[in-house]
């Protein structure tokens, strides 16, 4: 899993140019102008989709993701009929939100889990907590699953 998460990194930071380039402070301007005026009609076309990730990202990295998703909080909840259609449908805000949780949540397994996923990686102790993956006359109060369970706590 690490070692698939790490390629798929690897193979990410090869094909994309860095977000806080300077190059990008005109479009970041274009697309931040008259209160992001192009994004939100933009993001009423099908094809929005297939730039959610990149408008998350580029705001993020310029700086400007909370102003960004403000505006797309605020758009979502002045155009929502119901509280209980609120962040349902697939629109831009949706979107953009779900990209963002995304983008933070993959960072934030990065930097908390890879130490630990790399130390179980490397040993070849079996840290099997499911008694009947041990072997089916194995129970759950049998000490090698205790003994893995505390294993893994301490890690």
């Amino acid at each position: 899993l690490l070692t698939s998460i790490e390629r798929k990194n690897q193979q990410e930071a090869k094909k994309t140019v860095p977000l806080k380039d300077e190059r990008y402070h005109k479009l970041v301007a274009l697309l931040n102008e008259s209160d992001f005026m192009f994004l939100d009609i933009f993001g009423e076309l099908k094809a929005s989709e297939s730039i959610v990730h990149q408008c998350v990202r580029l705001f993020a990295a310029q700086g400007m993701i909370s102003s960004f998703l403000e505006h797309q909080i605020s758009k979502e909840v002045a155009e929502t009929v119901g509280e209980s259609t609120l962040f349902r449908g697939k629109t831009f805000p949706t979107q953009c939100l779900s990209a963002f949780s995304h983008i933070v949540d993959h960072e934030y397994l990065l930097n908390t889990l890879a130490i630990y996923l790399r130390r179980l990686h490397g040993s070849e102790q079996s840290l099997e907590v499911n008694p009947r993956l041990i072997g089916s006359d194995v129970s759950e109060k049998d000490p090698r699953v205790k003994k893995n369970q505390e294993t893994l706590r301490k890690e």
